[in-house]
């Protein structure tokens, strides 16, 4: 009998290298030119390991080779960064929807195979377009023409904000526009292959619409098509707090239950094992085009394909080397996916369960198999996945290996049910909807018990990037694939830990000991983040609400709570957000001009403090907040001239915060002779503000403008001449993005762009 063990159908050490070397390749790509020590490490890690493999194993071409993944990565980003020369003003743009999703506010079309010219130039690049409009009839496969003005999306504007351009260049999406008032003329409709998938999705999601009830119909989509738009917030949060969030995202688990159903029906009916496992792959290739190629279809898909060669090969399965194949191709396809959160979510889940699901589950002995081997990847993908919640949404699920042992074989019969009520027609379709839908609702149930439980996730601000990479690096150390003597296994592991419990433990610790204040880039608004030497926390006005996520995002990266909130006055563009931070719990001491007598529709459990120009008090170590005005019995028809206006003294240092005051009211406060560092420029750069005469009395170094897009001509001209003749320095948060002064023996400046 022959028991040798047949050949692996990927050989591990070169598919894993050459995904370790393109993920560096495409990290030095990225971060050349944005930051250069990250980009040194990466470049040296490369060569570092290239060395060491050489010196190992004596073989240049594999060392080459690698070098050469290297390349490939960087090469790859570069190249998909890259943009061709669009139309300057408005163009004439033709092209054919092939996504399209609607809000209250405005509706947004990917167009594919579109072209856009002016008198100029005509350009038709390969990567798609995203079109805000507000009409909200165009169908998918339509031909439209409309005018409108080409952009690019926008890079991160603010510290740990949203980079829009990566999240759509993941979508294949590299260019925006925005019809103008003519609105979207449809020439035809046109029918391709991908109108096939998009025709089965809609009928699946009509059928759950018939079938399903309204309170699970969002989860029913999500489990089968992977769209949660209609999945409510609050269940949403409720299967996200229970580290259950992912089984609303098509990934491998719905690939797996699928697909072995689909083997199990073809077996049952009498067909070979070849051909079941071929029509399989084929329906599983079909099934990732109606959800829409998403990265976790992708991924799955390619796991998929590839257990199933290795079948038909009759070769070994070696799910690491698929996993590493599915990662290289899936980067070599769209390298910006490796910043998503999808992306990333989606492999390392599966990375931790392949690497240390076998050897969590031998450590359960006598524990029945399918119990520890659920456990096991449960608890393997919670140890995947938990970094990266972290840092993409500053939260960790403490309940969620519990919350999975259940909630993945609910879900599990719940997509084959759901599956089937698609399938059978309306009778008898509808019949096993009805326990499809029960199964649903106890998930949803089961999912808002456990986010009623006290602490069953906890908040955690960001983790530094060598943090999390060592993090996976002691993964692949504690599993099997890393093939060394136990003793030096246990040592290095227990050394790379012992790095991470370090980390862990300074973070925290990390105080500046100087005074900061980090002006938000939200459009046309205010919005100003006080940090004081003691770790005090203070924010000035929260801009409009829909920059609302922005400072959220800021505020759970660095862990802040904050001690106050000052209003200056009641503007949406300096008020949209505030009731938001009091009911996610950031605040509950906030401070008003007392004349301002607009009504804020306060709780009764919120400190109130209503300031009058001569109050002082101290904010924080070595730092007063001083008000100047509006004082007390002060009136006006303007809310601009109720502005708060405060300086903010600290050491030496005076930093004078304005609102939207006019120059009637910087009139009255030149009479103080105030001189200062900083300005906070009032109302955007107004014209009616930061007069010359304001100017000299005030004489700041530094000017600070916080504008965005607005029909007001916001900073104007003039007011931006008055300032280059004041200040040393101007600051603008359209053309800077965030601005972080720093206060210690200089005044020290960061820009999340450019610098002026």
């Amino acid at each position: 009998m022959n028991n040798r063990r047949p050949p692996r159908i990927i050989f591990f050490r070169p598919v894993f290298f050459a995904a370790v070397y393109i993920t560096l390749g495409i990290l030095t790509g990225y971060y050349a030119g944005r930051d250069i020590w990250l980009t040194a490490v990466f470049v040296c890690a490369a060569i570092g390991l290239a060395l060491f493999d050489w010196i190992k194993n004596r073989k240049p071409a594999a060392a080459i080779l690698l070098i050469l993944m290297f390349g490939l990565g960087t090469g790859l980003i570069t190249l998909e960064q890259m943009h061709e020369r669009i139309p300057n003003g408005e163009s004439a743009i033709t092209g054919r929807v092939v996504d399209t999703t609607h809000y209250e506010y405005a509706s947004y079309y990917t167009l594919d195979d579109w072209q856009a010219a002016d008198e100029n130039i005509t350009v038709s690049p390969l990567k798609r377009l995203r079109v805000k409009s507000d009409d909200s009839t165009l169908a998918f496969g339509d031909v439209v023409t409309f005018s409108g003005t080409l952009d690019y999306p926008d890079e991160q504007r603010n510290r740990y904000g949203f980079n829009e351009r990566l999240y759509l260049l993941s979508k294949d999406i590299a260019y925006t526009a925005e019809a103008a008032d003519g609105g979207i003329a449809v020439i035809k409709n046109q029918q391709k292959l991908d109108s096939a998938f998009y025709l089965i999705r809609r009928y699946v999601s009509d059928s759950i619409d018939t079938h399903f009830s309204e309170s699970t119909r969002g989860i029913a989509k999500g489990l089968i098509l992977g769209d949660k738009s209609n999945i409510s917030e609050s269940d949403y949060n409720a299967y996200r707090t229970g580290g259950a969030a992912s089984i609303l995202a098509v990934s491998g688990l719905h690939f797996g239950i699928i697909s072995l159903f689909i083997f199990w029906l073809m077996r049952l009916i009498g067909i070979g094992r070849k051909p079941a496992n071929i029509a399989t792959g084929i329906i599983m290739l079909f099934y990732a085009g109606v959800v829409g190629f998403t990265v976790s279809a992708v991924r799955a898909l390619i796991m998929g394909w590839l257990v199933i060669a290795a079948s038909l090969l009759g070769r070994r399965k070696d799910y690491f080397s698929f996993l590493c194949a599915a990662y290289v191709l899936s980067l070599i396809l769209r390298p910006s996916s490796l910043f998503t959160v999808g992306f990333l979510l989606s492999f390392g889940a599966v990375y931790a369960v392949v690497l240390l699901g076998g050897r969590i589950t031998a450590w359960m002995k006598g524990i029945p198999k399918f119990i520890s081997a659920s456990a096991a990847a449960s608890f393997s993908a919670t140890l995947g996945t938990a970094p990266i919640l972290i840092n993409f949404f500053n939260y960790v699920s403490l309940i969620g290996v519990l919350a999975n042992l259940i909630i993945i074989p609910m879900a599990s019969v719940s997509v084959v049910l759901t599956l089937l009520s698609v399938l059978l027609g309306d009778v008898v379709g509808g019949i096993i909807a009805i326990g499809a839908d029960q199964m649903i609702r106890w998930m949803n149930s089961l999912m808002n018990f456990i986010q009623s439980i006290p602490y069953a996730a906890v908040n955690i601000r960001n983790l530094p990037v060598i943090l999390i990479i060592l993090w996976f690096v002691l993964i692949f150390m504690l599993s099997d694939e890393w093939a060394v003597k136990r003793k030096l296994k246990r040592i290095a592991s227990a050394a790379v830990a012992g790095v991470i419990v370090v980390i862990c433990l300074v973070l925290p610790l990390k105080n500046p000991n100087v005074l900061s204040l980090y002006f938000f880039d939200v459009g046309q608004g205010d919005a100003i983040l006080i940090e004081t030497p003691d770790n005090q926390h203070f924010m000035v006005d929260t801009s409009r609400e829909y920059a609302y996520d922005e400072i959220e995002r800021y505020l759970l990266s660095d862990g802040i709570h904050l001690d106050g909130l000052f209003l200056t006055h009641a503007d949406s563009d300096h008020t949209g957000g505030y009731q938001q931070l009091i009911d996610n719990g950031f605040v509950s001491h906030i401070y008003i001009a007392a004349a301002d007598d607009a009504d804020y529709g306060f709780y009764q459990n919120i400190t109130i403090d209503r300031l009058s120009r001569g109050d002082r008090f101290p904010i924080g170590k070595d730092t007063l907040m001083r008000v100047i005005h509006p004082e007390a019995g002060f009136s006006s028809e303007s809310d601009n001239q109720l502005s708060l206006c405060m300086m903010i003294e600290y050491k030496d240092y005076k930093i004078l915060l304005t609102g939207d005051i006019d120059d009637d009211i910087e009139q009255r406060l030149s009479n103080l002779w105030l001189d200062v560092d900083v300005l906070k420029v009032a109302h955007h750069g107004s014209r009616y503000g930061s007069t010359p005469e304001f100017l000299s009395k005030t004489t700041p170094e530094i000017a600070v403008i916080q504008c965005g897009e607005n029909v007001y001509g916001h900073p104007a001209d003039e007011t931006l001449y008055h300032l280059k003749q004041a200040c040393d320095i101007i600051y603008r948060t359209d053309t800077c993005g965030g601005i972080m002064l720093t206060f210690g023996d200089d005044i020290n400046s960061e820009t999340v762009i450019d610098s002026p």
